[in-house]
């Protein structure tokens, strides 16, 4: 059974599925994945991550953690596209380069 999320209330979208999940070290290293078969590193704070199997569209929602940074924020210039997503963070309001969680939910 496919892991699903209800986001938001009222007019937030909802039965979306778990398609992919990463743990990305700082430097863009893949450690650890679900259909995630690459993480590229860009300038800092710029990641995209390779999916291994194709979103079935581009209606995505992302959700990344920083357990060793209370500071770090996620930018909203996420680009999804069918095969990757790219997306860039900050720490104290400045680009940087961060170990993260990342989860994406689709269609």
């Amino acid at each position: 059974m496919p892991l699903t999320a209800s986001v938001g209330s009222g007019g937030g979208i909802a039965g979306l599925t778990l398609r992919a999940w990463a743990l990305v070290a700082a430097n863009g290293t893949l450690l650890s994945g679900f259909n995630v078969s690459s993480v590229t590193k860009g300038s800092t704070g710029n990641y995209t991550a390779n999916l291994a199997q194709a979103m079935p569209d581009t209606t995505v929602i992302h959700e990344v953690k920083f357990p060793f940074s209370p500071q770090a924020r996620v930018l909203n210039t996420i680009t999804p596209a069918v095969g990757s997503i790219a997306y860039a963070m900050t720490e104290n309001a400045v680009f940087a380069d961060v170990p993260h969680y990342l989860a994406i939910y689709g269609k």
